[in-house]
């Protein structure tokens, strides 16, 4: 995954996965905002980065890459103009900084190193479905 695109017409909750040197994929979900930010903390916990999500207010077929744009080596994406950097959460973690040394026989990864700018409103939460009532404190 590289990226992802929404819809930002209202009511329209469609979204495309957008997949490095692969066809795109496009979905259509309720709870598109939460899934979003589930999609989110588990690709910064993998990468170290901000999963770049695209806002855009055309039909995201055009933004799209299909196995035809593949066969014919190109890919599409949508224009930088609609990055949307608001919806980066994390702080990457930059090795040597004072938060992230450490001293032998520790580790550095705690949980705090994982967790979005504002951690009251935006924290990963993994659930069974229907369970809307979950919290992370222990691992």
């Amino acid at each position: 995954m590289k990226a992802l695109s929404k819809s930002t017409v209202d009511k329209n909750n469609e979204f495309v996965v957008h997949v490095k040197d692969e066809y795109d994929y496009r979905f259509v979900c309720e709870k598109r905002e939460e899934l979003f930010e589930q999609l989110k903390a588990c690709y910064f916990s993998i990468t170290n980065k901000n999963l770049p999500i695209y806002g855009v207010p055309s039909k995201l077929k055009d933004i799209a890459t299909s196995k035809k744009d593949i066969k014919n080596g190109t890919e599409r994406m949508p224009p930088e103009q609609y990055r949307m950097k608001d919806e980066d959460l994390y702080e990457p973690i930059v090795e040597g900084s004072p938060t992230t040394t450490t001293t032998k026989g520790s580790s550095s990864d705690s949980e705090e190193d994982f967790l979005p700018k504002n951690a009251n409103t935006h924290r990963a939460t993994f659930a069974k479905r229907g369970d809307t009532n979950v919290t992370l404190s222990d691992f």
